[in-house]
């Protein structure tokens, strides 16, 4: 009498497959926490607001606010108080943008 054990790791494939390039979900992710740091930047003339974008490429994603200025109003200045926005906009939404990163993830395979 014999006994064998036959596994199938055809799920590893895809899991190995959707890790291969995250920029998708993880674009989705940095969506959530740009679209947060769009509402609540200050607005004088919209430069600010404009300037937020995502980047994702492979198996990272930034946020970024591109105006020349965008540290002085994030940090503030010995002459101007802060007015962050796109770190309580990350801190705020982390958890949505996980469960956004997640459930791409999981679509995915």
């Amino acid at each position: 009498m014999g006994i064998s054990v036959k596994t199938n790791l055809s799920a590893l494939d895809a899991i190995a497959a959707a890790a291969a390039d995250m920029s998708g979900v993880l674009d989705a992710g940095a969506q959530i926490v740009a679209e947060a740091a769009r509402g609540a930047c200050p607005v004088d003339t919209g430069r600010l607001r404009a300037s937020i974008e995502v980047s994702a490429d492979g198996n990272s994603a930034s946020v970024t606010a591109g105006a020349p200025y965008a540290a002085y109003v994030e940090f503030g200045t010995w002459k101007m108080a802060a007015q962050p926005f796109l770190t309580p906009a990350l801190l705020n939404n982390s958890g949505a943008a996980a469960q956004a990163i997640i459930s791409g993830i999981l679509g995915g395979i």
